[in-house]
């Protein structure tokens, strides 16, 4: 950055604190980088990963009460003993086989184009709750073959905590646009594991889950009749209270989210307060008494472990065979071609993991939107990377 600002190809205006103002550094490029840039005429796809970049990431906390969390250094299973004291987490299996299998699928979703057909310009914007802020902030999500790299990321120093697959940007996308991506220019399909946490607390107890084990058979009054209102309302109070450290802060915290939506305008306000939510947890409860104790004890965080786990087999299968699959945690997008064939692979991996067969898959809804100009153009230019030797 230095050496960019000395050049005369950046420009800054270095930040200060004093005790009346706080600023950030600022930095810009040149109107001279600028002209370099306009200079250039080179197919975006040349530029790839940074090669070796770490795929399997083990993260701690940062302070008892902050949510942020920093990489820290780990030995596989199989490494000597390091020389120093530091106190390093050891890897209870070999992640060295981890990181293979991800590098595999890495390397085959960096050789396939993935795009949303029915965008023109390749990026759209999102709301996101800044907690320093009064209002949602604005940002943008690129739609890029430079935004595919995924790693499976472990929390709380621990390999048993979380360990999921992220970083597509099919992730940070709502469902609606996810019924427009194309996979190397074909429609897709995206498969659901319903209520999956549910499902893994009841396999837990070697039990299968009701069929839809949201679903209250009354209605409280303050949801006047719309019972799939309330049944989304029940869905995440008790994903809430599943990560939560006792049951009290997980309804509080729905609550706060619940007026949050409200202001911002996201719902209408049917006045729920804490006996309401309260209640919907304990009918929940009512009907679910093997997995009450799961409530309010912060398995969540183990459970997303095992949905990890279940993952890795969908993944490792598809890439085995040479077809892209993208992960978003609980569910799956391939080309439509693959869907029957994905069905079983997640009945199987289900089962495989958790020991309890016939897990309901249900279907997101599809979507006929036209194809872009600005895609095709996308299109053709990752066709003639590819042609040119990647």
């Amino acid at each position: 950055m230095k050496h960019l600002i000395a050049q005369g190809l950046l420009g800054e205006l270095k930040g200060d604190i004093t005790p009346q103002l706080k600023w950030t550094t600022r930095i810009w490029p040149t109107q001279r980088l600028e002209a370099w840039f306009d200079s250039v005429a080179f197919n975006l796809n040349v530029i790839g990963q940074m090669a070796g970049r770490e795929c399997v990431v083990l993260r701690q906390p940062v302070g008892d009460k902050s949510k942020r969390q920093i990489d820290i250094e780990y030995l596989d299973a199989d490494e000597p003993e390091p020389r120093t004291n530091d106190d390093i987490v050891r890897a209870p299996y070999a992640v060295s086989t981890l990181r293979e299998r991800l590098i595999a699928y890495n390397r085959l979703l960096a050789a396939t184009f993935v795009d949303i057909g029915s965008l023109e310009v390749p990026a759209i914007g999102i709301r996101q709750r800044d907690p320093n802020k009064r209002t949602p902030q604005a940002r943008y999500q690129r739609i890029s073959q430079h935004s595919k790299f995924v790693r499976r990321i472990f929390g709380r120093s621990s390999f048993e905590c979380d360990g999921r697959f992220y970083g597509g940007f099919w992730q940070h996308i709502g469902k609606h646009l996810r019924a427009d991506i194309r996979i190397d220019d074909q429609p897709t399909v995206e498969l659901d594991y319903s209520g999956l946490h549910i499902r893994i607390a009841y396999a837990s107890e070697g039990l299968e889950a009701p069929e839809d084990p949201y679903w209250l058979p009354y209605t409280l009054p303050d949801y006047d009749g719309d019972s799939v209102q309330q049944r989304s309302d029940v869905k995440q109070i008790v994903l809430i209270c599943l990560n939560a450290n006792t049951p009290e802060i997980g309804t509080h915290k729905f609550l706060e989210s619940y007026e949050q939506e409200v202001k911002d305008g996201d719902r209408p306000d049917i006045g729920l307060n804490k006996s309401s939510c309260q209640w919907l947890l304990k009918e929940f409860l009512l009907l679910n008494e093997p997995i009450r104790h799961y409530i309010g004890t912060d398995a969540g965080i183990g459970f997303m472990n095992i949905d990890s786990r279940i993952m890795s087999h969908i993944i490792n299968h598809f890439t085995e065979n040479n077809i892209p699959v993208l992960s978003v945690h609980d569910s799956v997008i391939i080309q439509s071609q693959y869907k029957q064939q994905l069905k079983e692979q997640m009945v199987k991996a289900f089962e495989k993991v958790t020991g309890v067969p016939n897990p309901p898959i249900k279907q997101e809804k599809t979507n006929e939107s036209e194809i872009t100009d600005g895609y095709r153009t996308r299109l053709e230019e990752f066709q003639q990377w590819k042609m040119n030797g990647s």
